[in-house]
């Protein structure tokens, strides 16, 4: 049951970022997640390329104003589950693209 909803979610995610001309990462576990005042980075075991940003070590997450408080629980869950994620990336914030949604499973 997990793996069929995984799978329509995957299909549905890859649906979606097509429409909406957003960037997806490929589905991979987090590797590296460091939180600072301003931002979280992730890293992903395997990386995917999102348009437009001069940086692609890491993605980035704005918890600035704290209105992203919820992804970065979700974040911080994931990375200790070590379970399997996509990143969802609209536009670049200090040059590395910018987390707009995450999926896992």
């Amino acid at each position: 049951m997990k793996k069929i909803f995984g799978s329509i979610l995957f299909f549905a995610v890859m649906t979606v970022s097509n429409v909406q001309a957003l960037t997806n990462s490929t589905s991979s576990k987090i590797s590296q997640l460091t939180i600072g005042s301003n931002f979280a980075r992730v890293q992903l075991e395997s990386m995917t390329e999102m348009e437009g940003c001069s940086q692609q070590q890491y993605y980035i997450l704005d918890i600035s104003e704290n209105k992203n408080s919820a992804m970065l629980s979700a974040l911080l869950a994931i990375k200790s589950m070590g379970s399997m994620v996509i990143i969802q990336g609209d536009g670049c914030l200090q040059g590395f693209p910018l987390i707009s949604h995450i999926y896992y499973y």
